[in-house]
Protein backbone atom coordinates (compact mmCIF):
# COMPACT_ATOMS: atom_id res chain seq x y z
CA UNK A 1 0.00 0.00 0.00
CA UNK A 2 1.21 3.92 -0.91
CA UNK A 3 2.35 5.66 2.44
CA UNK A 4 0.81 8.74 3.42
CA UNK A 5 1.63 11.10 6.08
CA UNK A 6 5.26 8.77 6.83
CA UNK A 7 8.43 9.91 7.50
CA UNK A 8 11.06 7.88 5.85
CA UNK A 9 15.03 7.99 7.25
CA UNK A 10 17.07 6.48 5.41
CA UNK A 11 19.98 4.89 6.90
CA UNK A 12 23.82 4.71 5.27
CA UNK A 13 23.89 0.99 5.69
CA UNK A 14 21.03 1.11 3.44
CA UNK A 15 18.40 0.32 5.82
CA UNK A 16 15.42 2.23 6.78
CA UNK A 17 13.45 3.48 9.66
CA UNK A 18 9.59 4.10 8.86
CA UNK A 19 7.09 5.65 10.46
CA UNK A 20 3.46 6.93 9.68
CA UNK A 21 0.15 5.85 7.96
CA UNK A 22 -0.75 3.50 4.91
CA UNK A 23 -4.63 3.83 4.08
CA UNK A 24 -7.17 1.96 2.79
CA UNK A 25 -5.19 -1.74 2.88
CA UNK A 26 -7.28 -4.31 0.86
CA UNK A 27 -7.46 -7.71 2.38
CA UNK A 28 -5.57 -6.67 5.26
CA UNK A 29 -8.16 -8.38 7.87
CA UNK A 30 -6.67 -11.60 6.19
CA UNK A 31 -2.96 -10.96 5.75
CA UNK A 32 -0.09 -12.37 7.55
CA UNK A 33 1.71 -9.48 5.66
CA UNK A 34 1.36 -6.20 3.86
CA UNK A 35 3.87 -4.42 1.09
CA UNK A 36 4.95 -1.02 2.27
CA UNK A 37 5.10 1.05 -0.94
CA UNK A 38 7.44 4.11 0.29
CA UNK A 39 8.58 7.16 -1.90
CA UNK A 40 11.92 6.97 -3.93
CA UNK A 41 14.94 6.12 -2.66
CA UNK A 42 18.56 7.98 -3.47
CA UNK A 43 18.62 6.66 -7.00
CA UNK A 44 15.01 7.73 -7.64
CA UNK A 45 13.38 4.41 -7.69
CA UNK A 46 10.39 3.67 -4.92
CA UNK A 47 10.77 1.42 -2.88
CA UNK A 48 8.81 -1.47 -0.94
CA UNK A 49 8.86 -3.47 1.58
CA UNK A 50 7.63 -6.84 3.18
CA UNK A 51 5.89 -6.67 6.82
CA UNK A 52 4.77 -8.99 8.64
CA UNK A 53 1.35 -8.08 9.99
CA UNK A 54 2.87 -8.81 13.42
CA UNK A 55 4.52 -5.53 13.59
CA UNK A 56 1.56 -2.99 12.26
CA UNK A 57 -1.24 -1.60 14.33
CA UNK A 58 -4.50 -1.46 12.29
CA UNK A 59 -6.81 0.87 12.68
CA UNK A 60 -10.85 -0.23 12.20
CA UNK A 61 -11.75 3.36 10.90
CA UNK A 62 -13.14 2.13 7.64
CA UNK A 63 -16.66 1.93 7.95
CA UNK A 64 -17.76 1.73 3.94
CA UNK A 65 -20.22 -2.09 4.07
CA UNK A 66 -19.08 -2.42 0.53
CA UNK A 67 -15.68 -3.14 1.60
CA UNK A 68 -16.23 -5.25 4.45
CA UNK A 69 -15.36 -8.77 2.57
CA UNK A 70 -12.46 -7.27 1.72
CA UNK A 71 -11.31 -6.72 4.67
CA UNK A 72 -10.01 -3.37 4.36
CA UNK A 73 -8.70 -0.94 6.62
CA UNK A 74 -6.12 1.73 6.94
CA UNK A 75 -2.70 0.86 9.56
CA UNK A 76 0.24 2.72 11.42
CA UNK A 77 3.47 1.10 11.47
CA UNK A 78 7.07 2.73 13.39
CA UNK A 79 9.93 -0.06 12.47
CA UNK A 80 13.27 -0.44 11.34
CA UNK A 81 14.42 -2.72 8.76
CA UNK A 82 17.94 -4.03 7.01
CA UNK A 83 18.75 -3.17 3.82
CA UNK A 84 18.06 -6.72 2.62
CA UNK A 85 14.19 -6.12 3.62
CA UNK A 86 14.04 -2.85 0.99
CA UNK A 87 13.51 -3.08 -2.71
CA UNK A 88 13.26 -0.81 -5.72
CA UNK A 89 9.57 -1.51 -7.18
CA UNK A 90 10.64 -1.48 -10.71
CA UNK A 91 12.44 -4.56 -10.69
CA UNK A 92 8.93 -5.56 -8.54
CA UNK A 93 6.22 -4.54 -11.24
CA UNK A 94 8.87 -6.04 -14.45
CA UNK A 95 9.18 -9.42 -12.98
CA UNK A 96 12.90 -10.07 -13.01
CA UNK A 97 14.09 -13.20 -11.77
CA UNK A 98 14.12 -13.90 -7.96
CA UNK A 99 16.82 -14.61 -5.78
CA UNK A 100 17.05 -17.50 -3.60
CA UNK A 101 14.19 -17.65 -0.99
CA UNK A 102 14.77 -15.49 1.97
CA UNK A 103 14.00 -17.15 5.69
CA UNK A 104 12.00 -20.46 4.17
CA UNK A 105 9.12 -17.08 2.59
CA UNK A 106 9.35 -16.88 -1.73
CA UNK A 107 7.16 -13.68 -0.94
CA UNK A 108 10.30 -12.01 0.19
CA UNK A 109 12.31 -12.90 -3.32
CA UNK A 110 9.28 -12.83 -6.01
CA UNK A 111 8.62 -10.47 -8.41
CA UNK A 112 5.40 -9.18 -6.17
CA UNK A 113 3.08 -7.96 -8.73
CA UNK A 114 1.67 -11.23 -9.73
CA UNK A 115 0.94 -11.93 -6.18
CA UNK A 116 -0.67 -8.85 -5.17
CA UNK A 117 -4.47 -8.93 -6.69
CA UNK A 118 -4.97 -12.32 -5.57
CA UNK A 119 -6.17 -10.84 -2.43
CA UNK A 120 -9.20 -9.80 -3.27
CA UNK A 121 -10.31 -12.66 -5.91
CA UNK A 122 -10.98 -14.88 -2.91
CA UNK A 123 -13.43 -12.31 -1.05
CA UNK A 124 -14.65 -12.05 -4.14
CA UNK A 125 -15.18 -15.74 -4.67
CA UNK A 126 -16.47 -16.13 -1.55
CA UNK A 127 -19.31 -13.54 -2.04
CA UNK A 128 -20.46 -15.48 -4.85
CA UNK A 129 -20.90 -18.17 -3.41
CA UNK A 130 -22.49 -17.41 -0.48
CA UNK A 131 -25.46 -15.28 -2.61
CA UNK A 132 -25.44 -18.96 -4.76
CA UNK A 133 -26.65 -20.33 -1.62
CA UNK A 134 -29.10 -17.75 -0.59
CA UNK A 135 -30.69 -18.09 -3.81
CA UNK A 136 -30.72 -21.50 -3.93
CA UNK A 137 -32.38 -21.70 -0.64
CA UNK A 138 -35.09 -18.96 -1.69
CA UNK A 139 -35.96 -21.56 -4.73
CA UNK A 140 -36.44 -24.45 -3.17
CA UNK A 141 -38.76 -22.56 -0.43
CA UNK A 142 -40.26 -20.97 -3.32
CA UNK A 143 -41.29 -23.99 -4.95
CA UNK A 144 -42.10 -26.49 -2.13
CA UNK A 145 -44.64 -23.77 -0.30
CA UNK A 146 -45.76 -21.49 -3.42
CA UNK A 147 -45.71 -24.30 -5.92
CA UNK A 148 -44.37 -22.03 -8.70
CA UNK A 149 -42.74 -22.99 -11.91
CA UNK A 150 -39.49 -23.55 -11.25
CA UNK A 151 -38.02 -24.38 -14.48
CA UNK A 152 -36.59 -20.44 -14.83
CA UNK A 153 -35.29 -20.75 -11.67
CA UNK A 154 -33.84 -23.93 -11.84
CA UNK A 155 -32.14 -23.00 -15.56
CA UNK A 156 -30.47 -19.65 -14.10
CA UNK A 157 -29.68 -21.83 -10.68
CA UNK A 158 -27.89 -23.99 -12.92
CA UNK A 159 -26.15 -21.54 -15.58
CA UNK A 160 -24.37 -19.84 -12.30
CA UNK A 161 -23.19 -23.18 -10.96
CA UNK A 162 -21.20 -23.51 -13.65
CA UNK A 163 -19.65 -20.26 -13.62
CA UNK A 164 -19.21 -20.29 -9.91
CA UNK A 165 -17.16 -24.25 -10.78
CA UNK A 166 -15.25 -22.37 -13.81
CA UNK A 167 -14.60 -19.44 -11.50
CA UNK A 168 -13.10 -22.03 -8.72
CA UNK A 169 -11.39 -23.75 -11.09
CA UNK A 170 -9.59 -20.56 -12.31
CA UNK A 171 -8.96 -19.84 -8.91
CA UNK A 172 -7.59 -23.18 -7.75
CA UNK A 173 -5.52 -22.70 -10.93
CA UNK A 174 -4.24 -19.62 -10.63
CA UNK A 175 -2.81 -19.97 -6.62
CA UNK A 176 -1.37 -23.42 -7.19
CA UNK A 177 0.64 -21.60 -10.58
CA UNK A 178 2.07 -18.80 -8.57
CA UNK A 179 2.73 -20.95 -5.55
CA UNK A 180 4.71 -23.26 -7.61
CA UNK A 181 6.52 -20.22 -9.20
CA UNK A 182 7.67 -19.07 -5.84
CA UNK A 183 8.61 -22.28 -4.11
CA UNK A 184 10.39 -23.30 -7.44
CA UNK A 185 12.65 -19.81 -7.39
CA UNK A 186 11.42 -19.40 -10.72
CA UNK A 187 10.77 -16.29 -13.04
CA UNK A 188 7.80 -14.90 -13.36
CA UNK A 189 7.67 -12.52 -16.53
CA UNK A 190 5.60 -9.57 -17.31
CA UNK A 191 3.70 -11.79 -19.97
CA UNK A 192 2.62 -14.43 -17.45
CA UNK A 193 1.90 -10.91 -14.95
CA UNK A 194 -0.44 -9.93 -17.76
CA UNK A 195 -1.97 -13.74 -18.11
CA UNK A 196 -2.71 -14.05 -14.25
CA UNK A 197 -4.45 -10.72 -14.39
CA UNK A 198 -6.56 -11.95 -17.26
CA UNK A 199 -7.58 -14.91 -14.86
CA UNK A 200 -8.54 -13.04 -12.03
CA UNK A 201 -10.56 -10.65 -13.90
CA UNK A 202 -12.41 -13.46 -15.54
CA UNK A 203 -12.81 -15.08 -12.39
CA UNK A 204 -14.36 -12.27 -11.18
CA UNK A 205 -16.25 -11.57 -14.13
CA UNK A 206 -18.06 -14.71 -13.50
CA UNK A 207 -19.19 -14.32 -9.55
CA UNK A 208 -20.75 -11.05 -11.09
CA UNK A 209 -22.35 -12.54 -13.68
CA UNK A 210 -23.39 -15.81 -11.88
CA UNK A 211 -24.98 -13.07 -8.52
CA UNK A 212 -26.55 -11.21 -11.18
CA UNK A 213 -28.33 -13.47 -12.97
CA UNK A 214 -29.91 -15.18 -9.74
CA UNK A 215 -30.84 -11.77 -8.36
CA UNK A 216 -32.34 -10.85 -12.21
CA UNK A 217 -34.21 -14.50 -11.90
CA UNK A 218 -35.65 -14.28 -8.32
CA UNK A 219 -36.50 -10.38 -8.22
CA UNK A 220 -35.28 -8.80 -5.01
CA UNK A 221 -37.32 -10.55 -2.48
CA UNK A 222 -33.13 -11.90 -0.97
CA UNK A 223 -31.96 -8.59 -1.05
CA UNK A 224 -34.30 -7.01 2.31
CA UNK A 225 -32.29 -5.05 4.15
CA UNK A 226 -31.32 -7.04 6.92
CA UNK A 227 -30.72 -9.93 4.68
CA UNK A 228 -27.11 -11.67 4.63
CA UNK A 229 -27.52 -12.07 0.83
CA UNK A 230 -27.50 -7.84 0.71
CA UNK A 231 -24.32 -7.44 2.18
CA UNK A 232 -22.88 -10.37 -0.06
CA UNK A 233 -23.84 -8.39 -2.86
CA UNK A 234 -22.61 -4.92 -1.99
CA UNK A 235 -19.18 -6.26 -1.11
CA UNK A 236 -19.12 -8.16 -4.78
CA UNK A 237 -20.06 -5.45 -6.59
CA UNK A 238 -17.66 -2.83 -4.52
CA UNK A 239 -14.55 -5.43 -4.94
CA UNK A 240 -14.73 -6.31 -8.25
CA UNK A 241 -14.70 -2.60 -9.23
CA UNK A 242 -10.91 -2.73 -7.59
CA UNK A 243 -8.39 -1.72 -10.50
CA UNK A 244 -6.51 -4.92 -9.89
CA UNK A 245 -8.90 -6.49 -11.20
CA UNK A 246 -10.39 -4.55 -14.12
CA UNK A 247 -11.49 -7.09 -16.96
CA UNK A 248 -11.37 -4.71 -20.17
CA UNK A 249 -7.77 -3.35 -19.93
CA UNK A 250 -6.41 -6.99 -18.36
CA UNK A 251 -8.90 -9.29 -21.28
CA UNK A 252 -7.13 -6.49 -23.92
CA UNK A 253 -3.84 -7.44 -22.98
CA UNK A 254 -4.60 -11.11 -22.64
CA UNK A 255 -5.94 -10.43 -26.55
CA UNK A 256 -2.26 -8.85 -27.16
CA UNK A 257 -0.80 -11.97 -26.08
CA UNK A 258 -2.93 -14.76 -28.24
CA UNK A 259 -2.77 -12.90 -31.02
CA UNK A 260 1.22 -12.49 -31.25
CA UNK A 261 1.43 -16.19 -30.27
CA UNK A 262 -0.65 -16.79 -33.14
CA UNK A 263 0.92 -14.39 -35.41
CA UNK A 264 4.37 -15.59 -34.70
CA UNK A 265 3.22 -19.72 -35.23
CA UNK A 266 1.45 -18.90 -38.64
CA UNK A 267 4.56 -17.00 -39.86
CA UNK A 268 6.83 -19.51 -38.63
CA UNK A 269 5.09 -22.34 -39.79
CA UNK A 270 2.20 -21.82 -41.80
CA UNK A 271 -0.11 -23.30 -39.11
CA UNK A 272 -2.98 -21.77 -37.03
CA UNK A 273 -2.73 -23.64 -33.86
CA UNK A 274 -0.88 -22.21 -31.19
CA UNK A 275 -1.24 -21.58 -27.82
CA UNK A 276 -1.36 -18.57 -26.15
CA UNK A 277 -1.87 -19.68 -22.62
Amino acid sequence: MAARDTNIINHDDGGLTISGRFVNSSGIDHADWVLLKLPAGPNGQPRYVPCETSRISIERTWKTSGLMASGTHSFSVELSVPKTEVADWEPCLKGNRPSDEVDGNYLRSMPMIAYLGTSLIAPILGCAEALFREHERLIVRRTRDVGLNSAPELTALGESAMELTTAQLLYRDLLDWLHDKGSQARSISAEEVKICRAKAATLVRLCGTAAKRLQDTCGMAVLSEDAPAQGYWCDLQVMSAHSDVRYGISLQDYGQICFDAAKTTITATGSNQHDCA
